[in-house]
């Protein structure tokens, strides 16, 4: 359960097919149902297969990014 002000989100997303050396960029910004930055949220990308990808956490402004997503639906 998310803390008061918090949204929780869970988007299934298709991303392109990707050269498995490098992987796709993931990044975005990790905002509260208030639109405010979240900044220490933790971000993971899963497979649907349930393997995780890529894992980060919210900088101070929300800001988030990892790399190694390759193609697929997650």
């Amino acid at each position: 359960m998310a803390e008061a002000g918090v949204a929780e989100a869970a988007t299934v997303v298709a991303l392109p097919a990707a050269d498995d050396r490098c992987g796709i960029p993931v990044r975005g910004r990790a905002l509260g149902a208030d639109r405010a930055a979240v900044g220490g949220a933790a971000v993971t990308l899963i497979s649907l297969g349930g393997k995780q990808l890529v894992r980060s956490v919210a900088r101070g402004d929300g800001s988030y990014g990892g790399d190694g997503a390759g193609g697929g639906v997650f």
